[in-house]
């Protein structure tokens, strides 16, 4: 079997590189940024042809390229997106319906959402960890991990608008709508009233994309989903608007969701930093929760696992359009023998034991509560964390990708 891998410089570059090498007779990779793969850039496109015209069996990329797809779809080959981001822009392009593609997800709502609009080839997948490398790097002996942080989150929190979405200047319409849905979504049992000159289309898409939310109301201001508006965004993502298939109230509803993450995860490490010892590694340098610790980001392969392994509690609080799968963050706190201490997901209860293999909180004092508790009692919280290296083992790059080789085998 020979495939083609295009790689973006994603951090799973290298992991799923190995894996591919162990599974395939051989194996191609070629490297181009994001921009320039869906910037349709001719001689990128010349590339790929070059190569799949001497014969290749699959393509394979994380996230989903329209170019590649398109190729494929040409020349009769099977084209495997296996996402690695949600929600993922360019699933919603027409390309999306070439019957070459082998897309895996790992949000289950995401599929059904995309089913909605008749996308086939569609199968839930897992992301993945490669805990041999970790192993390798970090040994195997997390009994006697000496600790250097008590309470430890790695991630993004992003909370100015402006680079939300990629705009100077948003109009003061969508600043009020955005901050108003962002509030009473932060609420345990949120309501809100709709209001504006339209025929309630907005009331409808608040129900169908924020679960939580109890909408009163049938009016919609029509300036809200401006398709004006998103298309600039989409532009600025390099996403052909002209393209999309998908309505352009999931990508606004996606991009509020990113917001409403932001403030969530700020808040609550601010009340953790009120009680207990915090160190944030983080790529937005102008966050400051002001009595923790702040470290700018660090890199995925060297840095992030020794953190992981050498904090006494490692957070995990999901991007909110994540609403049933599993972020690579708690594979990756998992594979690099770290305890997690994550927010309820759906998948995360179905695949890992909560309080033995990892431990879910439902809100902040449950948090706060489970914070206390397990910092205080290390030998419960460690065999929680020997259990859960131990369980996610299953979900590595050669267990994942088997699956998916022998899926596609089969279709």
């Amino acid at each position: 079997m020979k495939i083609l891998y295009c790689s973006w410089y994603e951090n799973s570059r290298e992991d799923l590189e190995r894996a591919l090498n162990k599974a395939a007779d051989e194996v191609i990779v070629i490297e181009h940024k994001v921009k320039e793969y869906l910037g349709l850039n001719e001689n990128i496109r010349q590339e790929i042809i070059s190569i799949v015209v001497k014969g290749i069996d699959i393509v394979i990329s994380f996230d989903f390229i329209p170019i590649l797809s398109e190729i494929c779809n040409w020349y009769n080959i099977q084209y495997v997106s296996w996402i690695y981001d949600w929600p993922n822009y360019t699933l919603f392009c027409k390309e999306v319906y070439n019957k070459c593609n082998r897309i895996f997800l790992f949000e289950r709502n995401g599929i059904e959402l995309l089913s909605r609009y008749n996308i086939g080839n569609i199968q839930y997948s897992s992301l993945a960890v490669d805990t041999d490398r970790l192993d390798r790097q970090l040994g195997k002996d997390i009994i006697n991990t000496k600790y250097d942080y008590d309470v430890s989150f790695v991630g993004n929190m992003n909370t100015n608008l402006n680079n939300i979405l990629m705009s100077d200047e948003i109009p003061s319409y969508y600043e009020g709508y955005i901050n108003g849905l962002a509030q009473v979504q932060q609420k345990t049992a949120p309501r809100a009233l709709v209001l504006g000159m339209g025929t309630g289309t907005f009331a409808t898409q608040c129900q169908k994309y924020f679960d939580n939310l109890a909408v009163e109301g049938v009016e919609i201001d029509q300036k809200i989903v401006d398709k004006e508006w998103v298309r600039g965004y989409l532009r600025a993502s390099c996403v052909d608007m002209d393209n999309i298939v998908i309505p352009h109230e999931c990508v606004l509803a996606a991009q509020i969701n990113k917001y409403i993450t932001g403030l969530e995860r700020t808040n609550l490490l601010n009340a953790i930093a009120d009680k207990y010892n915090l160190d944030v590694f983080t790529g937005n340098e102008e966050l400051n929760i002001e009595k923790a610790v702040m470290h700018k980001s660090i890199d995925y392969y060297s840095r992030m696992p020794e953190v992981f392994r050498k904090s006494k509690i490692n957070l995990n609080m999901t991007l909110r359009s994540i609403t049933s799968g599993i972020s690579l963050r708690v594979y990756d706190i998992l594979g690099a023998g770290g305890f997690c201490l994550t927010n309820y997901q759906e998948d995360i209860a179905k695949l890992f034991k909560d309080g033995e293999e990892l431990v879910m909180f439902t809100d902040e004092n449950d948090m706060l509560n489970k914070l206390e508790y397990y910092l205080l009692h290390e030998e419960e919280r460690m065999a929680i964390a020997l259990n859960g290296h131990k369980a996610v083992k299953k979900f590595s790059y050669d267990n994942v990708l088997e699956y998916i080789l022998k899926y596609i085998a089969l279709t």
